[in-house]
């Protein structure tokens, strides 16, 4: 019972600290260029906060999950992709850690394009005990342009991004926060068509997850991004996600949850478009993952 909580303490907490990658994101815009949203899900595992002193020297989680949009739109099929992702994180010594990851895309409506991620470096350090409850965070990433979009579209070299942050661990609860910031260097301020760059990004984080049981946890996260285009316009975005997790057992994971990610700001400028569910945003997800 113990060796569960352990590792699916270790689990959720790589998928919550996932959602800190969203700061070195390289779309144009603030919000995602993929067809469905990314999330927190086992798909978009970035750096991850492993708890030192019980991580494996080696780990490799493989994901799978499956993505649907709520709305369908007239004479349109519904938009849904398949994201099988793997990462690896090997623990050097007490203090660091160091990890890859990668991700396959298949659209399952349109042209059911299959596509792959760019992919995800980071390097982790142990953090600063507070107290029994309480430790800082702080992590590095490097953002390598391997996806179609990113080579062929936005011209993307590399991207940076260094994270800080507070956890809680409690018995029941817990909790984190970070802030994100990101550069990119492009080859272009420009893309393909025509769209200003980010050429930084600021992202603030903040993730709860609740223990129901040895088995049963609830996982809610929620982020406020500002991005800073090469010709100084500011973009602001958001992102709210929630999921029901259950481990099958030590090494086998489930979660079943819904996203919703957009603009913070209406088309005025100034009234906030955030929120939790939306009918035409919002994606359901189901996904499970096994950590080797």
């Amino acid at each position: 019972m113990l060796n569960v909580q352990k590792n699916f303490r270790i689990l959720v907490l790589c998928l919550a600290s996932s959602i800190t990658a969203l700061a070195a994101e390289t779309s144009t815009t603030a919000v995602s260029t993929s067809p469905l949203p990314q999330t927190t899900s086992t798909t978009t595992i970035a750096t991850p906060v492993l708890n030192n002193e019980t991580a494996k020297k080696f780990s490799l989680i493989t994901g799978l999950e499956y993505s649907q949009k709520v709305e369908v739109e007239e004479n349109t099929e519904r938009e849904s992709s398949t994201d099988l992702s793997f990462m690896a994180t090997y623990k050097i010594n007490d203090l660091y850690n160091v990890s890859a990851k990668t991700a396959l895309t298949q659209e399952n409506n349109g042209p059911k394009n299959s596509s792959i991620s760019d992919t995800t470096v980071g390097f982790s350090v142990k953090g600063v005990k507070i107290n029994d409850q309480w430790i800082t965070t702080h992590a590095m990433s490097a953002i390598l342009p391997t996806s179609e979009t990113s080579q062929d579209r936005d011209r993307l070299r590399a991207a940076i991004a260094i994270t800080n942050g507070a956890s809680y661990s409690g018995d029941l609860l817990k909790a984190k926060y970070s802030l994100g910031l990101s550069k990119n260097f492009h080859e272009f301020d420009q893309n393909a068509e025509g769209t200003f760059l980010n050429e930084y990004r600021i992202t603030n984080l903040i993730s709860l997850i609740v223990t129901v049981s040895d088995k049963f946890s609830v996982s809610v996260s929620g982020l406020y991004r500002i991005s800073y285009t090469y010709d100084k316009i500011d973009r602001y975005g958001f992102g709210t996600f929630g999921d029901l997790n259950y481990a099958f057992k030590e090494d086998l994971f489930t979660n079943l949850g819904v996203s919703t990610e957009g603009n913070a700001l209406k088309s005025n400028g100034v009234d906030s478009n955030i929120n939790v569910y939306d009918d035409t945003a919002s994606v359901v997800r189901a996904g499970l993952t096994y950590v080797y």
